[in-house]
């Protein structure tokens, strides 16, 4: 206090800051620089505050440095509470005060200059810190000594530098007071980036990282664990307001990890207050990682609204070091597992025995810390003027008593006042001792010095950027609970180099504490806004980039445009897993396969279809001089098996991995098979009408009815075929085609295209041959029992017209070429099958089974029968209705003696083979019986 000349002026400071916490920053900072130029006046000032923090801590010395520190809890109402504000708050001060007595011990360090402290506190209050930053700008001090008043009056000090404060918005108000008046303040626990503003306060140090280091650490785990969706919860002030800002900044950079909803937290907030925040990060549930930039009391409320929302042990907290302040506090099971798993990014620093040594053995009888006292009454709730408070009790029984992370900076940021302090000291004035050297210390040459200083403190190495901060390290720390979940433990998982921008991790990091409600992915809990697209869907992106819907790309379809949207492959192509679904690749063709059931099916009929045409073929050279085998025309039954043959050998053909030469040997054969023998058997069917037809009007043998005739006929129709395959090979040539009949299926099918003239006249062709032969069968119908050879043309013929109803339009429907080409293989297994069975096997068991007697009735059967055609008596004799049986007794053979007719060696028939046909056989027959 300064009395004035005459009048004594008064400022009400109350009034005064009042109006300073409502103004812009700028304002601020210009009625500071107005109370700094009034404080340099000639006339004194003398300053009132009423209700001022009730401890401070003042000790006398050579240069003194103040301390604008954390003691008290905050007050709504007033400038300081009652309570401290945390556990272990008297740390910060017990630490400088522990640092000025070993400098002062030193001998190496300010050798004949005794360190002075002055602690005042701020009780977290921004208000109060402007008020305690007002008392060390340097006044007129009438006698050079601390002065002491009413307790109205607010005392000021002359103080070289300060240490403070603890946060970062109470720097600022303490910065824009100090810097003006050319006061150092040199922070332990400000991070706020805001403060690295060299314009706006100029006299700012600090021996902790700033905030964007922070932030950089959080996003190397955000990024590393892959959340992209998260909530971010912080205090109002400059902390917590430019951490939100920086974060936000370096997410957008990003560009893929954005931010569900961001809460702030007020100092007035009460418990409810609390509730909504709670209830707002749970309608973003998703993100499940929640950031809070925080002071330490509100750790606890957030804790427990958490709870009162049912979701401890939901939520993964990501946070700053004050989280860890706050663990010694935190006691109940229910807020230690809203807590478990939490990852907390704090400083690295080291431990300092020493200290820890000295606050094990500190009682209220040998340590004056006015804060150390107050927790000392606080916690063991006793007196000090009962001496039982003090013998009944030790300082390892208080919670947090071990050594504190920002102790140890509080006690750097002491240090390297002093190191800036010796070198000025050696440099400026080296003989000066006491009091005078704090004449040679100016402001300016204490920032500049501490700019300069380079040392190793407690915490690591002290060495100052452009910005007035230091780069160190940082430690990732987890919470974990003990066995018995009644405290919690604090585990090092990884070290992040502010230097080198690198995140080592020095363990595993465990979820195996949260909730195992929600996804989680490798144990690692998800916070995503929407799930990662399957590898056929394209997403939709909504308002924020990190989230999306999801929708569904056809299964022909690639994803373009960054996957924003799909499109289809051309034909044939199908997208490539191997791109994910980026690019399209061709499909691979499917043809008929010797592995397929109906291939090998189809395959093992045609082998036992050639093995049977080679036993009937054998047959028939055996038995050729059989009459049975000389009436049906050898040489055309020969030519049909020719066909039969190439028909089952046709069968693999088309089931052979198709190809352009491939495609018009099996359409030649194909096509032949069919002419081949239907050409044979229409030319038998003819030959059978005509004699029959003939016999009844001229008893002369009737032309073009030999077998080199039939040979001829046949062969002209067969050349027919041959022609129109030529025709169709030359206009529309048979090749392989791709067909894929379903665009959204990855199929296929490579196969043989006929082409539809070479199909119709096919078709056309052999249809004909079929109906012709139908209508010639049909004809003959009325013959007698004995000639049943055109009955088996008709069989054949009539179950080939009902395969071919049923193959016809089966084969223009089916969409699958496979199916085709089974139809094909059908067609032809079936109608030569039925050739065989009906054309040859009823001849074969004939000849081999019948007996000489039965020879000799055959002749008689025979001649009766020309004989009868011969007069006309074969018109009318079967009348319908009229048995077998009715005929045997009038004198006519029973059919079962003509259909089984068996030649024997004493038959009488030295005719020659080429030439000896039903015709020839009837004549020779009668002339014998007559």
């Amino acid at each position: 206090m300064i009395k004035s000349r005459s009048v004594l002026k008064r400022i009400n400071l109350q009034l005064l800051i009042a109006s300073m916490m409502a103004t812009p920053l700028s304002v601020l900072k210009l009625t500071m620089y107005i109370l700094v130029y009034a404080f340099h006046q000639v006339t004194p000032t003398t300053l009132i505050m009423k209700r001022q923090p009730p401890l401070k801590y003042v000790r006398e010395g050579d240069v003194n440095l103040g301390a604008i520190l954390p003691g008290l809890g905050f007050d709504h109402a007033g400038l300081c509470g009652q309570s401290s504000f945390m556990n272990s708050s008297f740390h910060f001060s017990e630490a400088v005060i522990f640092a000025v007595d070993e400098i002062n011990r030193n001998q190496s360090l300010l050798p004949n200059v005794q360190l002075g402290l002055v602690v005042l506190d701020d009780c977290m209050k921004e208000s109060t810190a402007a008020i305690q930053a007002i008392r060390f700008v340097k006044t007129v001090i009438q006698d050079g000594t601390f002065l002491t008043n009413q307790d109205d009056v607010l005392e000021s000090y002359d103080v070289a530098g300060v240490v403070g404060c603890f946060r970062s918005s109470n720097s600022m108000h303490a910065a824009s007071i100090l810097g003006p008046a050319e006061v150092p303040l040199v922070s332990f626990s400000s991070t706020s980036e805001a403060l690295s503003d060299k314009e706006a306060f100029p006299y700012f140090l600090r021996v902790v990282p700033a905030d964007n280091y922070l932030v950089e650490a959080l996003i190397k785990l955000i990024t590393h664990f892959e959340w992209t969706y998260i909530s971010v919860v912080y205090v109002e002030g400059k902390f917590g307001e430019t951490a939100f800002q920086t974060l936000r900044s370096k997410l957008m950079a990003l560009k893929n990890v954005c931010i569900a909803t961001s809460q702030k937290i007020y100092q007035s907030f009460d418990y409810e207050d609390y509730v909504l925040v709670m209830k707002d990060l749970l309608d973003h549930k998703n993100a499940r990682v929640v950031i809070a930039f925080t002071d330490p009391e509100n750790i606890v409320h957030l804790l427990r609204a958490s709870q009162k929302q049912g979701t401890g042990g939901y939520f993964l907290w990501l946070t700053n070091d004050v989280w860890k302040m706050s663990i010694d506090s935190i006691n109940d099971k229910d807020l230690i597992k809203s807590l478990a798993g939490s990852l907390v990014v704090s400083f690295e620093s080291l431990v300092s025995p020493d200290y820890n040594s000295h606050v094990k053995n500190m009682t209220p009888d040998n340590n004056h810390n006015p804060w150390f006292r107050k927790f000392w009454t606080e916690t063991f709730g006793c007196s000090l003027t009962d001496p039982n408070c003090t013998s009944n009790h030790c300082a390892s029984d208080l919670p947090g008593w071990s050594g504190h992370t920002y102790a140890m900076y509080a006690y750097d940021a002491v240090l390297t006042y002093a190191h800036a302090l010796d070198s000025i000291v050696k440099r400026k004035c080296p003989k000066e001792t006491g009091r005078n050297v704090r004449d040679c210390i100016t402001g300016l040459e204490l920032l500049t010095a501490m700019k300069s200083v380079s040392f190793f403190g407690k915490t690591g190495r002290i060495e100052f950027d452009a910005n007035g901060s230091v780069l160190a390290k940082f430690r990732v720390e987890q919470f974990a609970p003990h066995l018995n979940g009644s405290d919690l433990r604090i585990l090092h998982v990884a070290t992040y180099n502010a230097r080198t921008k690198q995140l080592t991790y020095v363990s595993n990091i465990s979820f195996e504490h949260l909730s195992r409600e929600g996804m989680f992915l490798r144990g690692v809990p998800q916070s995503v806004c929407s799930q990662q697209c399957g590898p056929a869907e394209y997403v939709i992106h909504k308002e924020q980039v990190c989230c999306w819907d999801c929708r569904s790309c056809r299964q022909n379809e690639i994803l373009i445009n960054d996957r924003t949207d799909c499109l289809a492959c051309p034909e044939f192509t199908w997208p490539d897993k191997k791109t994910n679904l980026t690019l399209c690749t061709s499909i691979s063709p499917d043809y008929p396969d010797f592995e397929e059931p109906m291939v090998v099916l189809c395959v093992i009929v045609s082998m036992v279809g050639l093995t049977s045409a080679a036993l009937v073929t054998t047959a028939y050279i055996k038995y050729r001089h059989a009459r049975v085998i000389k009436a049906t025309s050898r040489e055309l039954s020969y030519l049909q098996l020719v066909a039969i043959f190439t028909g089952y050998m046709t069968v693999p053909v088309l089931n052979l991995k198709p190809s352009d030469i491939l495609c018009i040997t099996s359409f030649f054969l194909y096509c032949l098979s069919f002419t081949w023998l239907y050409a044979p058997l229409l030319v038998k069917a003819v030959r059978i009408y005509r004699i029959f037809e003939g016999g009844k009007t001229s008893t002369t043998r009737m032309k073009c009815i030999s077998p080199k005739s039939q040979v001829i006929f046949t062969a002209i129709l067969t050349s027919v075929q041959i022609l129109l395959c030529l025709s169709v090979t030359l206009i529309a040539k048979p090749s392989i085609i791709l067909t894929q009949v379903v665009k959204t299926e990855n199929f296929v099918e490579l196969s043989c295209d006929w082409t539809i003239p070479g199909l119709t006249s096919f078709l056309g062709y052999n249809l004909i041959l079929v109906f012709l032969c139908s209508f010639f069968a049909f004809k003959t119908r009325k013959l007698p029992d004995n000639f049943n050879e055109s009955r088996f043309i008709s069989i054949s013929v009539y179950t080939t017209l009902i395969v071919w109803l049923a193959f016809v339009p089966t084969y223009y429907t089916a969409t699958r070429q496979y199916l085709k080409t089974l139809l094909l293989s059908l067609s032809l297994l079936v109608n030569h099958t039925v050739a065989v069975v009906f054309l040859y096997l009823p001849k074969i068991y004939a000849a081999a089974n019948l007996t000489p007697t039965n020879s000799n009735t055959m002749n008689s059967m025979l001649v009766t029968a020309v004989t009868r055609l011969e007069s006309g008596a074969v018109k009318g004799q079967i009348q319908p209705g009229r048995s077998n049986e009715e005929t045997v007794l009038e004198g006519e053979p029973s059919p079962a003696e003509v259909s089984t007719p068996a030649p024997t060696k004493n038959s009488s028939s030295d005719l020659s083979l080429e030439n000896y046909d039903i015709f020839t056989v009837a004549k020779e027959s009668r002339s014998s019986t007559l």
